[in-house]
């Protein structure tokens, strides 16, 4: 009996398990189980209440376009590599350093006026030297047009501009121009060995001399300086230089720089270099208005006469935090001071006390532009004429500006101080 019911309940769980295989399948579940839930589209009122309490990357994944609604992403554009070849006299110049320059219309128009370029910009620029075939490659900025100045031995600074899709350049370098002279303890009359001499092109007295100049040539001559030392007798030979106005400085510890600046190259003269005892100055150049500092201001200590400068003994240009250090002249019978220019701004003298620090801060405030406009006896423009401003207290004068095409001109004054007008031009009396 027992072995009866036994066989039954097999028979029953083996029919059973067999129903359950065989039994028809459920489309929507099986579907269903096969693709992915379609996500909730929430309303926009419900979103930020939707988003609250989810984790971070839930709540980015439901908000973030897909795949192919995404715009790409533009690429920034390459540096370009400027390759630069030096040449004297026809054949390549190796060992030629050379600069390349962001060259904006703004670095542009700087260069055609008195300050110069800033320090700042200068030290910005790729720079780097030619190989034995003359060449070399400079990284420069995409699209950008770029002033490549260079200077090698034998040769004088040269520079030239270079237009954004252009990736290669030659540069002819002229032959340099030599000068040479002694260095003078003063007023001692002794030969000063060991002396520091420094020369480059004169691009700031250019424009107050009247001469005509290239702003790509001048802005080379601000990359370079050509310097040497006085040897055992006091005596110097300096090359390097441009044709042209040079500047030239002496200068020695203890002793107040001294500087030409009538020279004008090729000369077979030497141009000696008197160092009288001198005292060093530094100081700041803010701008009165904003007080912020100011770069690139012409500051030059000097000996002080009636209130105005003497005898400019040294000149620089400030950094980019205003900062200025120069030598004095001590003659004895003046004092001594500081003067400082800036393109815009009105000059300002100011004299040092003889007890020191000797640590000036010096304002400068805003000029007020004044166009004039020359003509001759029947109202005919005249050109080139030379603008000044005269101080009808101090008798001094600004820099000269030269008139255009038109006749016209435009002089910075101080609009609280008087001045008079004063125009020279050939042909006509002043």
């Amino acid at each position: 009996m027992l072995r009866w019911l036994t066989a039954a309940l097999v028979a029953v769980f083996a029919l059973t398990s067999w129903r359950i295989s065989s039994a028809p399948t459920n489309p929507a579940r099986t579907e269903h189980s096969r693709t992915r839930a379609a996500p909730v589209t929430w309303p926009e009122s419900m979103r930020s209440v939707a988003d609250e309490g989810l984790p971070p990357a839930a709540s980015s994944a439901r908000s973030a376009p897909s795949r192919a609604q995404r715009s790409p992403v533009p690429a920034e554009p390459a540096d370009r590599h400027l390759r630069v070849r030096t040449f004297l006299d026809g054949d390549p110049l190796p060992n030629t350093e050379v600069f390349a320059l962001a060259w904006t219309a703004e670095m542009e128009a700087l260069a055609a006026r008195d300050v110069g370029l800033p320090a700042s910009a200068i030290e910005r620029a790729a720079r780097g030297t030619t190989d034995r075939n003359g060449a070399v490659e400079l990284v420069v900025g995409p699209n950008e047009r770029v002033l490549v100045a260079a200077r090698g031995p034998g040769s004088a600074p040269h520079a030239a501009a270079v237009a954004g899709t252009e990736e290669a350049i030659r540069l002819d370098l002229p032959p340099e121009q030599t000068i040479f002279g002694s260095a003078w303890r003063w007023p001692e009359k002794t030969r000063l060995p060991d002396a520091r001499v420094r020369a480059r092109r004169a691009y700031m007295q250019e424009s107050r001399q009247g001469d005509a100049f290239d702003p790509l040539a001048r802005t080379a001559g601000m990359f370079f300086w050509s310097e040497t030392r006085t040897d055992g007798d006091g005596l110097y030979r300096l090359g390097g230089l441009p044709a042209g106005r040079v500047f030239v400085i002496g200068s020695f510890e203890g002793r107040a720089a001294n500087y030409w600046i009538d020279r004008i190259l090729p000369v077979d003269e030497p141009i000696p270099l008197s160092l009288i005892a001198g005292v060093d100055l530094a100081g700041t150049v803010l701008d009165d208005e904003s007080g912020e500092p100011l770069e690139g201001v012409e500051v030059a200590g000097c000996s002080i006469d009636g209130g105005r400068p003497g005898w400019e003994a040294d000149t620089t240009f400030t950094d980019a935090a205003g900062r200025f250090e120069v030598s004095a002249p001590i003659d004895g019978d003046h004092p001594f001071g500081v003067t400082a220019r800036c393109d815009g701004f009105v000059p300002v003298v100011r004299t040092v006390a003889t007890a020191g620090p000797f640590d000036v801060s010096l304002r400068l405030r805003r000029a007020t532009s004044l166009e004039v406009t020359v003509v001759d006896g029947v109202g005919a423009p005249i050109p080139d004429a030379r603008v000044f401003l005269l101080d009808f207290e101090t008798s001094q004068t600004t820099d000269h500006e030269a008139t255009d095409a038109e006749g016209r001109g435009h002089v910075a004054l101080d609009p609280d101080h008087p001045w008079w007008i004063h125009v020279e031009a050939e042909g006509f009396a002043a």
